[in-house]
């Protein structure tokens, strides 16, 4: 098991990890259907992502990076994007309801 720190380095939202270890492909492939999930409602809602961004406070940049799947977010931020976008965090991560 690996503990995950990050920070935010510079100010954008998005976060640095402190430790080096490497994302494992099933986690990777998680934030890029995230990413799509997010990329999908904000343009079914005709929002830009700085829009989006300015919503939940991040760039335009990291919304792009979130949407690519390339940016780790935290449970806050995602959070904070689904309460923009007026959807239930489980939409984002893709839970069907009923599922444990």
């Amino acid at each position: 098991m690996s503990l995950r720190l990050t920070w935010d380095h510079d100010g954008d939202g998005g976060e640095a990890p402190w430790d080096c270890a490497p994302d494992s492909a099933g986690e990777r492939e998680f934030r890029r259907e995230v990413g799509r999930r997010l990329r999908e409602e904000r343009l079914r809602q005709g929002l830009s992502q700085h829009d989006l961004g300015a919503g939940a406070g991040l760039s335009r940049a990291a919304v792009g990076k979130i949407e690519r799947g390339t940016h780790k977010v935290d449970v806050w931020r995602l959070h904070l994007l689904a309460g923009v976008l007026d959807v239930e965090i489980s939409r984002l991560l893709g839970e069907r309801p009923g599922q444990p």
